[in-house]
């Protein structure tokens, strides 16, 4: 599925950049008319990523930088977490140990090996073998959301960072009202760049 996605930092505004990282489908512009699937979610958490590579290359922004990281990492987990939970389920609805392919019908079956490959899983031939390795998997994404949220609730960094108070307080350094759903990424940069340089009184 093709989707209508804010491009680049140059276009997108510093509202759905920032929300992006507590769900990243503010980074679309509207509402798709399908369900996004994991290889959606993964494609937005790089777009996120690279954004946020840039924006730390441009800005002082160590002290957040590895907490947005691992905020969009474990977004993208969850979302393949719950991917592969809906495709066990359909699986294991057969009950059966059998040949896949004997089980599902062609389109079915292409299906499924385009969501194991957009998960970097395997396709085995046997259905039992199959939800094997997808426990495995989801057992280990478990695991790196476990890591990630407790590295998280130590690290409070995110929280502190409120952007809204950052754009409140440019409006008075600046004398005029910046608006977050329109002013883009690439505009905010510049402009944290010159605050930084404003002489203080």
């Amino acid at each position: 599925m093709m989707l209508n996605t804010w491009k680049d930092q140059y276009d997108i505004p510093i509202f759905n950049y920032y929300e992006g990282f507590k769900d990243l489908r503010w980074l679309l512009k509207g509402t798709p008319k399908k369900e996004l699937d994991s290889s959606n979610y993964e494609y937005l958490g790089d777009m996120l990523m690279e954004m946020q590579d840039w924006f730390s290359s441009e800005i002082d922004e160590s002290s957040h930088k590895t907490t947005y990281k691992k905020i969009s990492k474990l977004i993208r987990y969850k979302y393949m977490r719950a991917t592969l939970q809906r495709l066990i389920l359909g699986l294991q609805a057969f009950g059966i140990d059998t040949r896949t392919e004997w089980l599902l019908n062609s389109v079915t079956l292409n299906a499924l090996k385009v969501n194991l490959q957009s998960l970097q899983m395997p396709y085995r031939d046997r259905l039992n073998d199959q939800i094997k390795d997808i426990n495995k998997r989801i057992k280990g994404l478990n695991n790196d959301i476990g890591i990630l949220e407790k590295d998280l609730s130590k690290n409070q960094s995110l929280g502190e960072y409120n952007y809204m108070e950052s754009v409140i307080q440019a409006n008075k350094i600046l004398g005029f009202r910046i608006n977050p759903r329109e002013y883009t990424l690439y505009e905010w940069v510049n402009t944290l760049k010159v605050i930084k340089k404003t002489p203080k009184n």
